[in-house]
Parts: C-alpha cells; structure tokens; sequence
C-alpha cells in the first residue's frame, strides 16, 4: 500500500463519517426536537396539528379546530413559541373558512382597520354587529391585538390583527 492509497482511504472514511454525523444529527433535530415541540403544540386545547417551516425565521403553521377563546389558545400559542424558539418566530393559523365566512370578513376588515388606526372600538363594535348578523361572531381587543372569530354550522375563520406592527396571523 502506498502513500497515495492511504490518503484516499483516509478521504473517503472521513467523508463517511462526516455525512453520518450530518444526518445523525438530522434526524436528531427532527425527531427530538421538532416532535417535542409539536408534541408541546398539540397539548394546548384547540390545536389540532403543527408543521415547522425553517426560513430566516421560524414559521409555525397551527391548525385549529373549533376554539372556544381565540384569544387564549393564541396567547398559549405564543407562550410556547417564545419559550421554545426566542423571538425568531411567525405564527400562521389554519381554519376551517368558508366563502360566506371569507366574505363577511372582508366586509368587516375595514372595520377592524379603522378602528386600530382611530381607536374607536366602539363603532367598530356597531359595524361588525351590522355584518355579522346570522353568524356566531366575536371580536375581542386587547392591548396587543384584535381576534376575530367569525363560525357558521360549516366552518370557521380565525383571524388575528396586530394593532401596532407586531406579528400575528
């Protein structure tokens, strides 16, 4: 055996090693990490899966089933995700919406609009009144967001709006 042998003997078992280590620790981070994290996820009421999208930030893509208080299982959203993952995080939530529902909402985001850019509440509140009749509606406000919660028998639309520039869904 000579030099020139070993050397590439030496390449191809440091390069087997290497891509061993590399998806070891894949598989690690997938399956460790990630399903903690969406076992975490899927352990606050309402939510019905998750899916994890790397990017510059994390996306969180939550699917939710009928929630009783969007405002709750937003706020436990949140919590874990902070908790989890720092600040580098989107939330992005999946419903069950409809085109009745689509509609009334867009006939209610100017609404909404209006009101994060006066702080009149209460003529928004009178608005979505006007557009909501035959829906199970609400719409709640606090300091950080608007949560909209519009239902029908068929389905339901879950939107949440920031009042000054965060991030919501």
């Amino acid at each position: 055996m000579n030099f020139r042998e070993l050397k590439i003997r030496i390449i191809i078992l440091v390069a087997v090693i290497s891509l061993g280590v590399l998806f070891g620790a894949r598989f690690a981070y997938e399956h460790l990490f990630l399903g903690s994290l969406k076992e975490a996820f899927l352990s606050i009421d309402g939510v019905a899966d998750l899916k994890v999208e790397r990017g510059q930030q994390t996306n969180l893509v939550v699917t939710l089933e009928r929630v009783e208080r969007l405002e709750t299982t937003y706020g436990a959203i949140r919590a874990l995700a902070e908790e989890r993952l720092g600040n580098h995080w989107t939330v992005e939530l999946v419903d069950q919406r409809n085109g009745e529902l689509v509609e009334r909402y867009h006939q209610l985001h100017y609404a909404l609009w209006q009101a994060i850019s006066t702080g009149d509440f209460v003529e928004m509140a009178d608005r979505v009144e006007a557009v909501t009749q035959g829906l199970d509606a609400r719409i709640t406000v606090d300091r950080d967001f608007i949560y909209v919660e519009l239902e029908t028998e068929d389905g339901y639309l879950y939107e949440i709006m920031p009042r000054q520039g965060g991030q919501a869904s």
